[in-house]
Order: structure tokens, then sequence, then C-alpha cells
């Protein structure tokens, strides 16, 4: 673990650390359309540098790191700070485990495999979300099979989404572009990589 401008990062990363800070204020394009600041669900929570900057705008923070090196830097990050729920998970369809394709020297572009491993997985709607206002999802590709385990939070907070979609979902079956057919949703803007969607 080394520190970099105050941040905690793996000892094997090279190419996150300069990108990552760089890009956090991204999200802010999404705040102003939600309709509250009580919740946001956020992955992948990387060494939560994003989850961080989210928790000065609302109520409650939850954070998803599959990959134990990161996560522990996140850990470390996020030290002291009350409103965030972190959680050394990945997020899926349906509960699980999964194995994890590590990307040497960058820590931000790991993803998820499948294989009886050690990297649980687990759906946003088991979290039995009492609010959520806002979901930022960047899962190198895994973004899909999210969204499929957050039906029931989706109908029932309809909240704003912040998608990464750079062609990674292929890996999971579905073509670049699908965040354009997202049912109930409406396409308003677009960041960098990230589109941001509104319900229709």
């Amino acid at each position: 673990m080394k520190q970099i401008d105050g941040i905690w990062w793996p000892d094997s990363d090279k190419e996150c650390h300069p990108v990552v800070p760089r890009h956090v204020r991204d999200m802010n394009k999404a705040l102003p359309l939600c309709r509250s600041r009580k919740c946001v669900v956020q992955a992948g929570g990387n060494v939560g540098v994003w989850a961080g900057h989210l928790a000065n705008e609302f109520e409650t923070v939850w954070t998803f790191e599959p990959e134990k090196e990161n996560y522990a830097c996140l850990e470390r990050n996020l030290q002291g700070v009350d409103n965030i729920h972190h959680i050394n998970a990945a997020l899926g369809h349906k509960a699980g485990v999964a194995g994890m394709h590590r990307v040497p020297n960058n820590a931000g572009a790991h993803w998820l495999i499948k294989g009886e491993e050690d990297i649980p997985v687990i759906t946003i709607d088991n979290l039995k979300l009492p609010a959520c206002d806002l979901m930022i999802l960047d899962t190198e590709g895994n973004e899909p099979d999210i969204l499929v385990g957050a039906r029931e939070t989706l109908g029932a907070h309809k909240p704003v989404l912040m998608i990464e979609d750079k062609g990674l979902s292929e890996r999971f079956g579905a073509p670049q572009g699908w965040t354009d057919a997202i049912e109930g949703y409406q396409v308003v803007d677009r960041v960098h990589r990230d589109v941001i969607l509104v319900p229709e």
C-alpha cells in the first residue's frame, strides 16, 4: 500500500491513481437531477475516492469493491467517514460467488469472471433500501448484470443512473450503447465515458 497525494493505493497500481482524482467531479453532473440526497449506491468502489466525494452530498453512501487490495485501501481512505457503508463484495443479478481477472498495474481495470472463487456477489435489491436517489456504476462491463439485480429498487425509487459505457459490457453479452435502451429511462447527458439517465 502506498500513499499518493494523501490517498492510499495498492503498491502495484501505476495507471489508475493519475486518472481517478481528475474525473471524480464528473459525477457532479448527475447530482442536480436527483430529487433528494438521501442515498446513493456506487460501484466499483476502487479505493474510495468517489465514495468519499459522495459522502459530502448524500446522507448515506453504499459503496462496493470486490478486489481485496483495493478494498484495504478504501477502508483506510474512508476511515472516520460515518455515513458510508462499504462492502468487500461485487454486485450482480443474484447472490453467489465469482472470480476476478486482475489487471497488473491498474487498480481500476479488474473485472469479474465466472468461477467458484472467493468473491461474494450480492444484489442491490437484497439491501432493501428505504431510499435510493442515485446509482453510479463503473464495474468494467458488469453494469447490465447489476441492474438486473436492482429491478425492485429501480421500480420503487426511480434513481438517477450514471453508468460507464465504453464497450466493456461486451464481455458479458451487452453491446456498447446498451444504456440507450434501459427500460423506463432516458439518456440526458454524457460525460467522458459515462452516460447519465433519468426516469421517464
